[in-house]
């Protein structure tokens, strides 16, 4: 069986030295990289999941008739068209130097093994994991996000992915055709299908459009029994006050979950609680506090400060 009958996502583990020349390739090349993929595609752009969550939650507050579309594709890495890659680098001036590189890599199906044994094989797709898939797989379907991005532009939204993390904000009248056109196109030119039950809908009213794509959901979650809209954007919640801080509170109680466990374990290991707080609990909830609005975020952060004082107690 290959990988799409067991529905597994291979990961792509190399020799280190086929690792590190292919990490060297695409560091060398990051910058024409970018320059192909900015501004819709933002995987390769520093400090990307910023720019993306910024300017997706800014857009949404400014014009709060806009509806935004959070995009889910099926196994989208493993999925995807090799040759499509290809035949694209091979036509942007800009990146037909890696075309041949890239042919080469992606040229044999990738064996699938456990402990040396094989078991399958992924004829198409890129495996997660490997330096060259992230760059692959972004310039693969750009000339279809590009066209969305161009569709919303015109009524004043736009299209913003992080690799296959992609979202659509603008008018319903405007934003579901041109979804509707991008999943027809990429499913033809590259192989990538839509997992339309995964795919949510956002709206600052709480309620779908007049003719919603079938099978899309409605983004929010129940907050003492009225529904709050809200969803999340690579990781960080956009939404009402209310939503955000449900999720903020979900966050904590993971995190409360997880001082515990580590205190069972290490018991009076004192330098342990101390070196673990240090290295991995202080870190848990900067990247909330970089992207939610601090009124939106204080109460979390004042939870977590007195989770961190616990373990600095003992």
């Amino acid at each position: 069986k290959d990988s799409q009958q067991v529905g597994v996502r291979p990961l792509g583990i190399r020799h280190p030295l086929v690792s590190t020349i292919h990490r060297l390739a695409v560091s060398a090349n990051r910058e024409e990289l970018s320059a192909f993929l900015e501004p819709q595609q933002l995987a390769m752009t520093l400090g990307g999941c910023t720019k993306l969550y910024t300017g997706v939650r800014m857009l949404l507050e400014a014009r709060r008739d806009f509806y935004a579309v959070k995009l889910d594709c099926k196994n989208a890495f493993p999925s995807c068209f090799r040759a499509r890659a290809i035949k694209v680098m091979s036509q942007e001036p800009s990146l037909q130097h890696l075309a041949s590189h890239v042919a080469t890599t992606l040229a044999a199906p990738t064996v699938l093994e456990d402990r040396g044994t094989r078991w399958g094989e992924a004829p198409e797709g890129f495996s997660q994991g490997e330096p060259w898939s992230n760059g692959n797989f972004c310039v693969s379907w750009q000339e279809m996000v590009v066209e969305l991005d161009e569709d919303l532009r015109q009524a004043g939204g736009m299209a913003r992915l992080i690799m296959d993390d992609a979202y659509g904000v603008g008018p319903a009248d405007v934003l579901f055709p041109a979804i509707m056109r991008f999943e027809e196109r990429i499913k033809r030119e590259c192989g990538l299908v839509l997992q339309r039950t995964k795919c949510e809908v956002f709206s600052w009213s709480g309620v779908m459009p007049d003719n919603p794509i079938p099978g899309f959901t409605l983004a929010g979650t129940m907050v003492e029994d009225v529904f709050q809209p809200g969803f999340i954007c690579v990781g960080a919640p956009i939404g009402t006050d209310e939503y955000v801080e449900a999720i903020m509170d979900v966050k904590v109680e993971e995190l409360r979950e997880e001082v515990m466990k580590v205190e069972a374990v290490l018991g009076e290991d004192k330098q342990g609680l101390w070196t673990i707080l240090r290295s991995s609990f202080a870190h848990k909830l900067e990247y909330w506090l970089a992207m939610v609005h601090p009124s939106q975020v204080k109460k979390a952060a004042r939870e977590v400060d007195k989770i961190f004082h616990s373990v600095l107690e003992k």
